[in-house]
């Protein structure tokens, strides 16, 4: 069995404005990712831009998202995310194999 390391990546994006896009391009083939609010409140998550608003997943408040299954054909990906709180950090944990 093959002993891959992984080598961790964090990003702290800060929602400056509410209800407004923001984005953090990925480490280029990240496996893994891990989202959250550090400040407990509720994140509009979409991995296509512009619809972090209409067409997104909730990170509710006080609850994590984790990925094991990120990775695409190009290697690349964004997230993009807001939130209706002010200042809100979104915290992302991204994860590449070694």
């Amino acid at each position: 069995m093959e002993n891959k390391s992984k080598t961790p990546f964090i990003y702290n994006v800060t929602c400056t404005l509410v209800n407004t896009e923001y984005s953090q391009a990925l480490p280029v083939r990240a496996s893994k990712i891990q989202v959250q609010s550090r400040n407990n409140n509720d994140i509009k998550l979409s991995f296509t831009s512009g619809l972090s608003g209409t067409t997104y997943f909730t990170v509710k408040g006080g609850m994590t998202y984790f990925d094991t299954e990120i990775m695409k054909s190009d290697g690349a990906m964004t997230l993009y995310f807001q939130s209706a709180t002010a200042g809100e950090i979104c915290e992302i944990l991204a994860w590449v194999e070694n």
